[in-house]
């Protein structure tokens, strides 16, 4: 019979088909590790304690083989709304290449990568962008949640790449492009301040 909750020693994986029955959460109540190779720790081999990990997984997807789209469309003038918009995507690029150590440590696949992953940045900035120009409130703080995010992907995929183990919740730190995202904040601020004082004065 399952737990009604963790317990030391325990697999404590959370056992879902058991609401209907207890109508509340329950964990397995069986040793950690029973019947794997790791008896004493982790998940039973009932929860998964017997699958591999990262890299070693038959499911894991590690993107060496997938069609690359063409670099010089990603970062094409016409993608972007106006040329500050446009300068700020190579900035971004180039900060996440200097966080890599620079671009003899990327191959092709890294590079057009580190492309989407600025894209994906620039389209949170065109959100903040129109957000500040109407007046509104905007949240800088999906600007981070994005870069962690992307920065994260973009470590995992390489490591895997190279045949290392990779976990994308890894503590991995993006410095120069925080340090950008940071001044892409205050300027969206001081262009909507200046956009105010220009429609006040009309």
């Amino acid at each position: 019979m399952p737990n009604d909750s963790p317990v030391d020693g325990k697999c404590n994986a959370r056992v879902c088909n058991h609401m209907a029955r207890y109508g509340k959460p329950m964990y397995c109540n069986n040793p950690s590790g029973f019947r794997t190779s790791h008896f004493g720790t982790g998940k039973c081999f009932i929860h998964g304690g017997c699958s591999p990990k990262g890299f070693n997984h038959g499911r894991f997807i590690h993107g060496g083989r997938m069609k690359l789209p063409n670099p010089e469309l990603i970062g094409a003038r016409e993608n972007f709304i106006d040329d500050w918009e446009y300068q700020k995507f190579w900035e971004l690029y180039d900060c996440y290449v200097k966080d890599f150590g620079g671009v003899d440590n990327l191959t092709e696949i890294d590079l057009t990568q580190i492309q989407n992953a600025s894209m994906k940045v620039i389209m949170i900035v065109r959100g903040n962008r129109n957000a500040a120009k109407a007046g509104k409130v905007f949240d800088s703080s999906r600007l981070d949640m994005a870069l962690n995010q992307t920065f994260k992907e973009l470590k995992g995929s390489k490591l895997a790449r190279e045949g290392e183990n990779s976990n994308v919740n890894m503590n991995v730190q993006s410095v120069h492009v925080l340090g950008m995202v940071a001044a892409l904040n205050t300027e969206i601020v001081d262009e909507s301040k200046s956009k105010q004082l220009t429609d006040g004065s009309t």
